[in-house]
């Protein structure tokens, strides 16, 4: 099969409208959404923002069109990542929709009528819960139980930090129903956000303000059994392939919060003189941008080769730990440097670097801990037997 390494026509054209709607409609807000995203006008504004999106076919990309998505793949959908990222840091907008495509490829058809398509219009708002205070990245050692009695699932324990928590009318909790069995014995469940027994606490987290970072605490929490997402004990297996497109979308999002810091500091040691020239005739300045666009832009194209992978069906847990890892620390690190080679002015709320670096810092944790995700690529390099937690 020859290599081609060519966007479609209509994949051109899609990026033009993302970059023009990025451009218009994100860009203003970004700094009204980070400073009010935990209160209720930032998410208003990203409520106005997300309704804009979904007219222009920017939301829900990879869900069919029968379910009110575009039925593009998952390389489309990270040019909709790529082109928002640029200009806000991270999709504010649910811009390729990870949690819709969740249900639709795991829910059943009650499932899917019932909050696929409410999400699809607007009427729901849907949380992932994973992770636990006691746990971490650790989430086979989950410790919330769900115990069948009847018709019923009584739910106990506590999940965070998470996010959504502030906004979230409903969310997707994984939980142990045979704890004796492991992850073979972990499965998920939608819940109402509203069931009695659920205690909320939030947050507040120093990046991504309209994330509504926080957590649950289940007391007694009683769940119908139509609401478990399929099989009792698949759930961590759904969960793993959930991560495995999911984190190479947030890879593209880290490069392309990277590049956007690049592109405005070039433009920046063009104009910035020191000692009667421009900053950007300084080979220390040029080489440190070299390096920082170059380890990005491979960044770049491994995510979309991971996506390419996927739209193909072919395995990509590797290849997506691959893309979380390298991509998070290596905007990381650009932004970062940015700041330092603009000098005091970055320093500041006038410049977007501070609020990247407080963006990116969360991405390293977010969709899986650099650590772990170096510990997925070891154990599909050497082999299952060679994880450090057996």
């Amino acid at each position: 099969m020859p290599l081609d390494f060519e966007f479609t026509d209509e994949q051109e054209l899609f990026r033009k409208v993302v970059r023009t709607f990025a451009q218009n409609e994100l860009a203003p807000w970004v700094r009204y959404i980070d400073k009010y995203g935990e209160e209720k006008q930032g998410h208003e504004k990203v409520k106005e923002l997300e309704e804009k999106a979904r007219r222009l076919g920017i939301q829900f990309l990879v869900l069919p069109k029968e379910y009110g998505g575009a039925g593009e793949g998952y390389v489309t959908a990270g040019i909709a990542a790529e082109e928002l990222s640029r200009v806000f840091g991270t999709v504010p907008v649910g811009g390729i929709s990870t949690f819709a495509r969740f249900l639709y490829e795991y829910g059943n058809q009650e499932q899917k009528d019932r909050w696929l398509r409410a999400l699809v219009r607007g009427d729901l708002e849907l949380g992932f819960a994973i992770t636990e205070p006691s746990g971490g990245s650790d989430v086979v050692s989950m410790q919330t139980r769900a115990e069948r009695k009847g018709d019923v699932y009584v739910l106990e324990g506590e999940k965070g930090p998470v996010g959504g928590v502030r906004w979230s009318d409903a969310f997707v909790v994984f939980a142990k129903t045979s704890p004796e069995k492991g992850a073979r014995g972990v499965s998920a469940f939608i819940v109402d956000a509203n069931t009695p027994g659920i205690d909320k606490y939030y947050f507040n987290a120093i990046g991504r303000k309209h994330y509504g970072l926080g957590g649950y605490r289940f007391r007694g929490v009683e769940i119908p059994v139509e609401n478990r997402i399929g099989e009792e004990g698949k759930g961590i297996y759904m969960l793993f392939g959930f991560f495995d497109w999911a984190r190479a979308l947030y890879g593209l999002e880290c490069a392309a919060c990277g590049l956007g810091a690049l592109d405005e500091l070039i433009d920046f040691v063009k104009n910035r003189k020191t000692f009667g020239q421009p900053l950007g005739k300084w080979e220390s300045i040029q080489f440190r941008i070299s390096e920082h666009y170059t380890r990005l832009e491979m960044a770049r194209w491994y995510c979309y080769r991971t996506l390419w992978m996927k739209d193909r069906g072919l395995p990509i847990s590797k290849e997506s730990a691959m893309c979380k890892w390298f991509s998070s620390e290596a905007a990381l690190a650009a932004a970062n440097d940015c700041l330092q080679m603009k000098g005091a002015v970055a320093y500041t709320d006038e410049c977007l670097d501070e609020y990247r670096i407080r963006t990116l810092r969360g991405s390293t944790i977010g969709e899986g801990t650099t650590e772990m995700m170096k510990i997925v690529i070891g154990r599909e390099l050497l082999g299952k037997e060679f994880v450090p937690y057996r």
